[in-house]
């Protein structure tokens, strides 16, 4: 006795679902400038000069690495 077969039947593939990609927050490395030690005396000195000397050396130059490195 011969079994018949049944010829192959393509199944139906599922449909494709659209992919949704959620917004992402892409984080930028803070890129710091080189600045020279020459451009931050300079800028310190032009610091102590529009205050007045009423501010440390130290807090002059930290002033001055802030501003120049932005």
């Amino acid at each position: 006795m011969a079994t018949k077969t049944k010829p192959a039947v393509a199944e139906k593939a599922a449909p494709a679902k659209a992919s949704v990609k959620k917004a992402s927050t892409v984080k930028v490395a803070a890129v710091k400038k080189s600045v020279s030690h020459e451009d931050i005396k300079k800028r310190a000195f032009e610091i102590h000069l529009s205050n007045g000397g009423s501010a440390s050396a130290e807090q002059n130059w930290i002033q001055a690495e802030k501003e120049l490195s932005k």
